[in-house]
């Protein structure tokens, strides 16, 4: 599992979803790829009217990772 942050100085401009998300599919994507297997969770977000992105990558299908909200990522080649 890793964590990331990811902040806006312009927050007010920004309070849309797309902040988090595209860091947070860079994330699945490219972890998905090179592993096999993602799961991220957006922990805090702009959106929702944080200060910034708290991004969190589950590398394998651990149990932990099965018990959290977010959006899987597979690379089916792998």
């Amino acid at each position: 599992m890793n964590t990331s942050k990811h902040s806006s100085k312009n927050t007010a401009d920004l309070n849309m979803p797309l902040v988090c998300m595209i860091p947070s599919n860079v994330f699945g994507s490219i972890t998905a790829k090179n592993l096999g297997y993602s799961k991220v969770t957006l922990e805090e977000t702009i959106a929702k009217g944080d200060k910034e992105c708290k991004v969190i990558v589950h590398f394998y299908r651990t149990d932990e990772a099965q018990a959290a909200e977010g959006k899987e990522y597979f690379n089916l080649m792998h």
